[in-house]
């Protein structure tokens, strides 16, 4: 798949000096370029499971094993610019929407809860009313993180370019046995690139944390006396199990906190509320 992302053009070779008298064409300075020189793939395994709503029950549920791969970036939306404008394949890597296990199970459940009186007929007591019209419902996610790039925001190829991605060299394993917020990555896996250099390190090298997240109702329909119509008082939980999701580290070269994470997802959240359905 051709996408379109941001080139630098007309930057000279890596060296020494002025970047502008050893442009391809002096005249002109730095160019900033979209073009659909991009490419895409994506390989992948989805399953599915369904139970349809029947006797008040209904279950689906979705997994998906999955590689996505780009040169240049992931289109204009989720555009990256090249390291190398000279060397496209260099940045070769995962895309920044993989997610190589992603899973997702959603449900609704009516409570099969009557109230009936010893003889069998019903009693639209008090009784009744409390214990019959709950339904629990909600939506659970797991998948595994984002893959993301380690970037240092100077011009050490001295190439004047429009904007600056070089990455670092790649000097051993960044990843880590036990990922933390602390250090979710091995920050001395890097090292800056020598003068005039582009680094070695491949583009989006680094995986972000994953999240885990299940958001819960408890919904108690009461039925008025007028045609569908009803009244529906609901618990809504986000979060449910207090998680903590973190978000992407830190993966600028040159900050104090490179290699750590310094946020997170909100932790949980209850809100209550009142429904007229009509």
């Amino acid at each position: 798949t051709k996408l379109s992302i941001f080139l630098s053009g007309n930057d000279p070779e890596p060296g020494p000096g002025d970047p502008n008298p050893r442009r391809p064409h002096m005249s002109v300075g730095s160019v900033s370029l979209m073009t659909a020189v991009a490419t895409s793939s994506y390989h992948g395994l989805q399953l599915k499971m369904e139970k349809k709503f029947v006797q008040g029950l209904g279950i689906l549920g979705c997994y998906t094993f999955s590689k996505a791969m780009s040169i240049g970036g992931d289109g204009f939306g989720m555009s990256a610019s090249p390291q190398n404008s000279r060397d496209l394949a260099a940045d070769r890597g995962l895309s920044a929407f993989h997610r190589r296990h992603n899973f997702v199970m959603s449900y609704v459940y009516e409570l099969p809860f009557k109230y009936r009186s010893p003889a069998g007929g019903r009693w639209m007591t008090l009784g009744a009313h409390l214990l019959e019209g709950w339904e629990i419902n909600g939506i659970t996610t797991a998948r595994t993180g984002q893959p993301i790039n380690v970037a240092i925001p100077r011009d050490i190829p001295n190439i004047g370019s429009r904007g600056y991605v070089v990455r670092p060299n790649l000097v051993a394993d960044p990843r880590l046995p036990d990922p933390s917020a602390a250090a979710w990555f091995n920050p001395a896996a890097f090292e800056e690139p020598g003068p005039y250099q582009f680094g070695s390190a491949g583009r989006n090298i680094v995986t972000g944390p994953g999240i885990y997240n299940w958001t819960f109702g408890l919904f108690k329909n009461i039925d008025l006396q007028e045609k569908q119509k009803r009244i529906q008082l609901r618990i809504e939980t986000f979060n449910l199990f207090n998680k903590v999701n973190l978000s992407n580290p830190d993966t600028n070269f040159d900050s104090a906190t490179f290699g750590q994470i310094l946020a997170a997802a909100p932790a949980r959240q209850v809100q209550f509320g009142l429904k007229y359905l009509f």
